[in-house]
């Protein structure tokens, strides 16, 4: 039916055309035409048209022009004198196609002739279906039109319980909405055939049918909606794609996810509680916009509530010489268990139990009084069973550990292990010392690194005699549930002791400037002092047990000549350390 149009039908009209620039160019108003009878269908043998209506003259015939060739050339078939006849049998057409037009002849001088359409003796073109899709509680049907242009209606059908039915008949536009439907029972499955005036009706095209949605039984340790839908079939290139929408409590509908056109189920994962989810299905045709939409379907959920965002935030050194254990989790989970597991270095866990209350607390803290945080980094990890007996495991946090050695020329070494946690990024740390009596103070301007750091001790203040360290990590997390925590860890502490070293007089004058023999003490205060002087044959003169009192050259309260004495010193450390000297000391007078 294409080829008519672009055949005689365009012929008739660009003369037409033409003989209307040709009046205007000249100036002069366009003449009367004498109109065609409306050819309006074609039935096997059959020709049915409408009387014209043409006053310009007395009539004379209708002529009816035929054809075995859409492009012609086409020949008289018949004239028709009487002007009420509406019919012709055009005999011996057999099986062949022929194409037909006519014209009417009136004695009228001068006025120019129209054609009818161009119609063939074929059943109309079919329509195919562009889409059926379900709005609402009815569905929407959508088609192409026919090409034939004795096509004047539509005849929609559907299946029913009594078979395919014709539901409507359709004599303007391309749509049709059908509220006798019941798409949220079944698909429903839908015809277009085109007809003609004479009860010709097209090929019945491949037919179209509605999505229909359905949810499984719920379980509820599964915390997931299983859908499943009915094909689209039909569309002459397929199905691109099955798009997944849905809404939360009654929120908007957003795009979740999609399937490829060979899968019609889908999982919907991690739902809450008591939520009402309701869901539709849109399948996009290939190549093309169309799309039908499926029955929606709502669904309440009860779900057992599993841990969600169980995260171990942070452990670290307290003051207190203790372990506190910083971890959150969702607050809906329903647990039956939640331990704290623990280990030194490479031992074994330990499940320390953890008290649960309901509904749960979002930030939680454990303080841990465990002794061994001096002995190995000590690794940390939240254990959980809900009531589905689902385990979960959180990150793993592992404390820093401090190490530190000193030298005899004051200079404390430090070292560290670093901070891990898997949540955290950018991790940086500062080293504190305290001093003998005094607060924490940092050693650094700028945050470490790397893992070690040197301190230069001042070997002439005592309050350095003995300085302690400690390392605190800093990082910033980013919690499963969206939050940002900057957090601090606090390692072990480390306290170095500079060993006490004796500065012992070679000699001494006690009617002098130096009176006293006895030794000089750097660093250190001592626990044990013990200082024994003899003669040269090993004779005991003098003995003292206080690191003040020193030997005044005298026995018995008489002063000693002048020679040579010996001596021995032993000082213990209040650390423990054992220092002892042994030599002479020359006495002058």
């Amino acid at each position: 039916m294409i080829a008519k149009r672009e055949g005689n039908y365009l012929r008739r009209n660009k003369l037409r055309f033409f003989i209307l620039l040709m009046a205007l160019g000249a100036g002069l108003q366009t003449q009367a035409q004498i109109q065609a009878p409306d050819l309006i269908c074609v039935a096997n043998d059959t020709l049915t048209w409408t009387i014209p209506a043409n006053n310009c003259g007395p009539f004379q015939a209708y002529t009816i022009y035929a054809s075995q060739d859409i492009s012609g050339p086409y020949t008289v078939l018949a004239s028709i004198t009487n002007s009420g006849q509406t019919t012709y049998v055009h005999e011996n057409s057999s099986t062949m196609v022929w194409y037909y037009y006519m014209e009417s002849d009136y004695n009228c001088s001068g006025q120019s002739v129209e054609q009818s359409d161009t119609l063939d003796n074929r059943i109309p073109a079919p329509s195919p279906i562009d889409f059926v899709t379900v709005n609402g509680n009815s569905v929407r049907i959508q088609w192409s039109l026919s090409p034939s242009p004795e096509v004047f209606a539509y005849l929609i059908a559907r299946n029913t319980n009594l078979g395919t039915t014709v539901i409507d008949t359709i004599f303007v536009g391309n749509t049709y909405q059908d509220f006798t439907a019941d798409p949220g029972v079944r698909p429903e499955t839908y015809f277009v055939t085109a007809i003609d005036r004479c009860g010709n009706a097209s090929l019945v095209v491949d037919p179209h049918n509605t999505i229909f949605l359905e949810t499984e039984n719920q379980d509820p340790c599964m915390q997931s909606i299983n859908l499943s839908w009915n094909e689209y079939i039909n569309w002459p290139a397929g199905v691109a794609r099955y798009a997944i929408w849905v809404s939360t409590n009654g929120s908007s509908f957003e795009e979740v996810s999609e399937t490829p056109a060979t899968q019609t189920q889908f999982s919907f994962q991690d739902v809450d509680d008591n939520t009402t989810y309701c869901f539709y299905v849109e399948a996009e045709r290939a190549s093309s916009s169309f799309i039908s939409r499926s029955t929606e379907i709502c669904v309440t959920t009860s779900v057992v509530q599993p841990v969600r965002d169980l995260a171990l935030v942070n452990a670290g050194l307290t003051g207190d010489g203790a372990i506190g254990v910083d971890w959150t989790w969702n607050t809906n989970a329903e647990l039956a268990q939640a331990s704290i597991s623990r280990s030194v270095g490479a031992s074994g866990m330990t499940a320390i139990p953890v008290t649960l209350s309901n509904p749960l607390i979002l930030n939680n803290f454990f303080l841990d009084e465990f002794p061994e945080f001096n002995l190995a980094p000590v690794h940390y990890v939240i254990e959980t069973v809900d009531d589905c007996g689902e385990n979960r495991s959180s990150n793993e946090v592992v404390t820093v550990f401090l190490q530190g050695s000193n030298t005899t020329n004051g200079i404390n070494n430090l070292s560290w292990t670093p901070y891990q946690n898997s949540l955290a990024d950018k991790i940086t740390y500062d080293v504190y010392r305290i001093e003998t009596g005094g607060i924490p103070e940092k050693l650094n301007d700028q945050p470490f690194a790397e893992l070690s750091a040197i301190d230069e001790v001042n070997l002439a203040n005592p309050s350095e005699l003995e300085s302690c360290y400690y390392v605190v990590a800093n990082a910033t997390l980013s919690l499963p549930d969206g939050r940002m925590l900057d957090i601090q860890s606090r390692s072990n502490t480390v306290c170095l002791q500079q060993t006490a070293q004796l500065w012992v007089p070679n000699a001494f004058v006690p009617d002098g400037f130096n009176r006293e023999f006895k030794p000089v003490l750097q660093f250190g205060t001592p626990e044990d002092y013990l200082m024994i002087i003899y003669d040269r044959w090993g004779g005991k003169i003098f003995e003292s047990n206080s690191f003040s009192l020193g030997w005044n050259g005298q026995k018995d309260d008489r002063p000693l000549p002048q020679g040579v004495y010996l001596f021995q010193i032993i000082l213990t450390q209040a650390n423990g350390t054992r220092l002892e000297e042994k030599g002479s000391v020359l006495l002058l007078r």
